[in-house]
């Protein structure tokens, strides 16, 4: 909807600022500075040069891979946004030395319908 009259290079900038988006989620959760750093350019850097180096390696074009690659990166984000108290709360328990949650089946599906949910509502927006 949003997104219907972009060129390539709109879609590339697009999909930048989704991964810059997913890796300063990430990097919060590192707990020093190299791991910071590490999450905030490894996984968003890693993806997006597999998305763009597959692509070309097809010979397709670089908006249907490019698309999907920022739906997933923004739906990661906007999970992580969205589970960051949670989130907080674990790494304090951690911090303070006292027994953290435990992530049971219920828990886990909860966060998967969550995801897809974030990832339903984007595609909708973005597509």
């Amino acid at each position: 909807m949003l997104t219907a009259h972009l060129s390539d290079t709109g879609w590339i900038v697009l999909a930048v600022l989704a991964g810059l988006a997913l890796g300063v989620s990430l990097m919060t959760m590192g707990e020093t500075w190299p791991k910071r750093l590490a999450l905030l350019v490894v996984p968003p850097l890693g993806s997006f040069v597999f998305t763009l180096g597959r692509s070309l390696a097809t010979g397709d074009s670089w908006r249907v891979p490019l698309y999907l690659y920022t739906l997933v990166a923004l739906s990661m984000a906007a999970t992580r946004l969205i589970y960051t108290p949670w989130i907080r709360r674990q790494a304090a328990l951690r911090r303070a030395g006292e027994p953290v949650a435990v992530v049971k089946g219920r828990h886990s599906a909860l966060a998967l319908f969550t995801m897809l949910a974030v990832f339903v509502g984007l595609a909708f927006l973005i597509h």
